[in-house]
């Protein structure tokens, strides 16, 4: 590219930042509304700009059709969603219990969860994760349709939004922005695996511990969870870090 060109394509560049900045983010919120992602609109014009994701995890999603047949074997289970990180294995049930071990699914509690208010949770959604990994227009009307949401707290520094209705559940991680974990969670929407930091970076006993519990819950075969295992670190192992 010659020097006259390149020049031009950085002020033009330049140029889209600063109309994007002095418009309070009306071009961000183009960018993300064309690809369904956000439920913002050009009137509501501070919203990226304003909005903080850094209580988002690192993260590395699949979308359900990527997983089959795991995805399918989920949803005709009694289970609507399954988490797991290096201290916790959670489990979400259609009837709306939820139950928590910490050992490895030894031993099983109850966790109480809290009732949150769908419009809670949609303007908590609105102003710290403003670019997900799924169709914010489509979460948005579930919640409108009449979808719950319940919350819980893991730890100090992870908690969890499970949001459900009869098509399925939906969970948002939220992990504070000095305390990332190894984390993989499954749902009738997609399989997120996070990282502690970038570069990329998973762990394959995690994985295993993951695969093994979809296996003691009833979800999927031995031989379903060796092969879906197999593909998933095939795919990591060629694009990020994967490490014991």
């Amino acid at each position: 590219m010659k020097a006259n060109t390149l020049r031009k394509v950085v002020i033009v560049c330049a140029l889209i930042l600063l109309i994007a900045l002095f418009s309070g983010g009306v071009l961000l919120q183009y960018i993300y509304k064309s690809d369904n992602t956000s439920i913002a609109t050009a009137e509501e014009s501070d919203y990226e700009i304003s909005a903080d994701p850094s209580v988002m995890p690192i993260d590395y999603t699949r979308p359900a059709e990527a997983i089959e047949p795991v995805s399918t074997a989920l949803a005709n289970s009694s289970i609507q969603a399954v988490y797991i990180d290096e201290t916790y294995q959670v489990i979400f049930y259609r009837d709306s219990t939820i139950k928590f071990s910490t050992d490895s699914g030894k031993t099983w509690a109850a966790v109480t969860a809290d009732e949150c208010p769908a419009e809670e949770f949609s303007l908590w959604l609105y102003e710290n994760d403003p670019c997900p990994g799924y169709s914010m227009t489509e979460l948005q009307n579930r919640l409108a349709n009449g979808a719950h949401v319940q919350h819980i707290t893991l730890s100090l520094s992870t908690e969890l939004y499970c949001v459900s209705d009869g098509d399925g559940a939906q969970l948002e991680l939220v992990q504070q922005p000095d305390c990332k974990e190894y984390a993989i969670f499954l749902d009738g929407v997609h399989m997120v695996l996070t990282s502690k930091q970038i570069p990329y970076t998973f762990r394959k006993s995690l994985i295993s511990e993951f695969y093994q519990l979809l296996i003691d819950m009833d979800i999927v075969n031995q031989n379903t969870a060796k092969e879906a295992k197999s593909e998933l670190l095939n795919i990591l192992k060629s694009e990020f870090i994967v490490n014991g």
